[in-house]
């Protein structure tokens, strides 16, 4: 389903009493680590699975094109599965299939994070900000990255702050709640 765009939804249930559950909550940090969130995403009965289309916004692609026309590179950092960024990148004009292939080209977030060693706090100026910790390695990424997929917001940051960096411009938009 995720090659086709889709956004892939399970429907699974375990049985067990609201005792039990509070007592789940209690010991697993009230569920607010992802890593809580294993204890009772396990032994589940599935039922269901559903592919929902997110259909591009009008205009999207025409907007693509006129920055592409301008001069202007824009870079896709979803938290989405590869293939469904991937998908959402050649539909609105970010990518096209004969950069799939190209090294650099697609990643995901996990992966751009560990090549550009995290990021670094540092004070310039008397102010801090945050950078990648191997700057060499991000140029390398940065300069044909055009989706990052799986994103967390530590990786959407240390991308926007790495360009920043390189003294790029940046505009940036956002649908998710945690890009906000």
């Amino acid at each position: 389903m995720a090659k086709f765009g889709l956004r892939t939804l399970a429907y699974a249930y375990k049985e067990m009493d609201s005792d039990h559950w509070e007592d789940l909550q209690a010991q697993n940090n009230n569920f607010a680590q992802e890593s809580d969130r294993y204890i009772i995403e396990k032994d589940l009965t599935f039922v269901a699975a559903f592919g929902l289309n997110d259909e591009l916004r009008d205009g999207v692609k025409q907007s693509i094109e006129k920055l592409n026309e301008g001069g202007i590179t824009t870079r896709m950092l979803s938290g989405d599965h590869i293939q469904t960024a991937i998908a959402a990148a050649l539909k609105s004009g970010i990518l096209h299939e004969s950069e799939i292939k190209r090294e650099n080209t697609v990643m995901l977030g996990e992966e751009f994070f560990s090549r550009i060693g995290g990021i670094k706090k540092i004070k310039r100026n008397g102010v801090e900000e945050w950078v990648p910790d191997n700057m060499s390695e991000f140029k390398k990424i940065a300069s044909k990255c055009l989706v990052l997929a799986r994103c967390t917001p530590a990786h959407k940051l240390a991308f926007v702050r790495g360009l920043r960096e390189k003294n790029f411009q940046i505009a940036m938009t956002a649908d998710g709640i945690n890009d906000a």
